[in-house]
């Protein structure tokens, strides 16, 4: 899924969604371009959440492609609802400094 945010709100905003995936950010890794988040859910399984950028874009109101994996088959109706909640919460904080959480 790709929406329209800003690069330095990815983190805060998986933060603010990742309770209602029932699962915990472990880690992170981050270059210039991409941001990795490893998780562990509930069910003691892993996940990842997956943000990407076109290098060159900037910052702010950019092109964010995020995705998800969760379990060690998939979930994809979980998966679905993280990156939707994900990019939801970015498109809230798109432009502006703060917002209060839905």
């Amino acid at each position: 899924m790709t929406v329209i945010g800003d690069w330095n709100d990815v983190e805060a905003s998986l933060y603010a969604v990742i309770g209602n995936a029932e699962a915990a950010i472990l880690s992170s890794t981050q270059t210039a371009d991409s941001q990795v988040f490893e998780l562990l859910t509930i069910m003691d399984e892993p996940g990842f959440v997956y943000a990407k950028r076109v290098p060159g874009d900037g910052n702010d109101l950019i092109p964010i492609t995020v995705w998800c994996t969760l379990g060690f088959y998939g979930d994809a109706a979980a998966e679905r609802s993280l990156t939707q909640d994900l990019a939801a919460r970015l498109k809230d904080l798109a432009g502006v400094g703060a917002r209060p959480i839905r």
